[in-house]
C-alpha cells in the first residue's frame, strides 16, 4: 500500500529525526498510551509555551513517561524549521506528544506542525454546546492530564447528531447536573462582573488559557470564583465562554438548541489575552 503524500504544510519529527511515521507496534498506537500538548504559534513565536511544557512535564511525572525535557523540544523546534522554514509561517499548531514506544517498553517524541484548519477558525466564531452525560464511567480519572486517549470527547462528537458541525462542542456533566469542561474546551460563565470556574478537583483539564484569562480577567476588574456551576445556572449566565489554546476565548451561542445570552467579552478577552 503505497503512503499518502503530506498535506501541504504539515511536518513532524520523530525522536529527533524528520519523519511522518512511527512504528504500528508503539503503544501511541496500540494502547492509546501517551499524553501531548498543543500550542499556537504566530511567526514563529509559541504562544504561553512555558505553560505547556510545565503541563506536560507534570503530566509525565505523575503517569511514568519519560520527560525529554523543554531544551530538547525546542531543539526539535528549530530542527523543523530549519528543514520546513515555510511551515512556521504565519499561525500554525505545533503538538507534542510522548508515548511510552514499541511494545510499551521505551518511549517515542513527536513532534508535529500543522496550519491551523478551516474548522479551528469557524469555531472561533462561537460554540454550540450540547449536554454529554453519563459518558465517562466514574467522575474522575485522569482528568487533570491531557492523554492520547481521547476516545470519549471523539465519540461524543462523531456519534451526536449535531457532531458534524465544526461549532459542535459537548459539554461533559456530571450525573448531579454539574457543569465539568468542554469536549476540547475549558468553560467559564460570567455573572454580572464575576466570571465562575469549574473547580480543577482532579475530573477536569487544568487548561492554560484558564491561568492567563483569570490573570487579564482580574487586571481588568473583574472578579473570579472557583466553585462548582450547575447546568442549570450556566443556562442563565450572562456569557458563557470556551476556552483553548486555539481559540483562545469564543462565545458560547447555544445550549441545547437554547440561546444563551451574550455580549462582546469574548473578544475583549482575546484582545487582552494576545497582549498577556
Amino acid at each position: 500500500m503505497t503512503a499518502p503524500a503530506p498535506m501541504p504544510g504539515h511536518v513532524a519529527i520523530v525522536d529527533g529525526v524528520l519523519a511522518e511515521t512511527v512504528s504500528v507496534w508503539d503503544a501511541g498506537f496500540t494502547l492509546g498510551d501517551g499524553i501531548f500538548e498543543t500550542i499556537a504559534v504566530r511567526d514563529g513565536r509559541l504562544i504561553a509555551a512555558d505553560a505547556h511544557f510545565d503541563r506536560l512535564e507534570r503530566a509525565a511525572a505523575a503517569l511514568g513517561f519519560q520527560r525529554p525535557g523543554k531544551d530538547v523540544w525546542l531543539r526539535d523546534f528549530e530542527t523543523l524549521c530549519a528543514a520546513a522554514p515555510s511551515a512556521a509561517r504565519g499561525e500554525v499548531v505545533l503538538r507534542l506528544q510522548i508515548t511510552s514506544g514499541p511494545y510499551g517498553q521505551s518511549s517515542t517524541r513527536v513532534l508535529m506542525l500543522r496550519p491551523v484548519g478551516a474548522r479551528e477558525l469557524t469555531r472561533r466564531g462561537g460554540l454550540h454546546l450540547h449536554v454529554i452525560r453519563n459518558s465517562r464511567g466514574i467522575e474522575g480519572g485522569l482528568g487533570t492530564f491531557k492523554t492520547t486517549s481521547w476516545i470519549v470527547s471523539a465519540v461524543a462528537r462523531r456519534t451526536h447528531p449535531a457532531g458534524a458541525d465544526p461549532a459542535f462542542e459537548g459539554l461533559f456533566v456530571s450525573e448531579s447536573g454539574e457543569v465539568l469542561e468542554g469536549t476540547s474546551t475549558a468553560i467559564v460563565a460570567r455573572f454580572s462582573s464575576t466570571l465562575v470556574l469549574p473547580p480543577l478537583d482532579g475530573r477536569i483539564l487544568e487548561s492554560t488559557v484558564r491561568a492567563r484569562l483569570i490573570r487579564v480577567a482580574e487586571s481588568a476588574g473583574l472578579r473570579v470564583e472557583v466553585k462548582p456551576l450547575s447546568l442549570a445556572r450556566l443556562s442563565a449566565a450572562d456569557d458563557v465562554l470556551a476556552l483553548n489554546a486555539l481559540l483562545p476565548v469564543a462565545q458560547c451561542h447555544t445550549l441545547d438548541g437554547a440561546s444563551l445570552r451574550q455580549s462582546d467579552l469574548a473578544a475583549g478577552l482575546c484582545v487582552l489575552l494576545a497582549g498577556d
